[in-house]
């Protein structure tokens, strides 16, 4: 069994940076601060629904559009039953 910890503020700000270029300073903050219990999967996860919907739909990324996906993916599983050791 591996306990991973949720990443630190400084963290996700250097994954934000490093996954999404185009996000400023300014922006990156506000993910940080809104989505403070976001993993780095989920992160990845958000990432991922950007790049698709662009390549697929043809949709450019956009903060709105990014501040969306990361509510969905972090209340995706909130009322989930947990399974398994904790």
């Amino acid at each position: 069994k591996i306990k991973f910890e949720k990443p630190t503020k400084e963290t996700l700000k250097n994954i934000w940076k490093s996954k999404l270029d185009w996000l400023d300073s300014y922006e990156v903050n506000l993910l940080v601060e809104k989505f403070k219990t976001i993993s780095g999967a989920e992160i990845e996860n958000v990432v991922r629904k950007i790049t698709m919907a662009e390549v697929v739909n043809d949709i450019k990324p956009n903060f709105d559009r990014l501040i969306e996906y990361c509510s969905s993916e972090v209340g995706q599983f909130k009322n989930q039953i947990k399974v398994g050791y904790l």
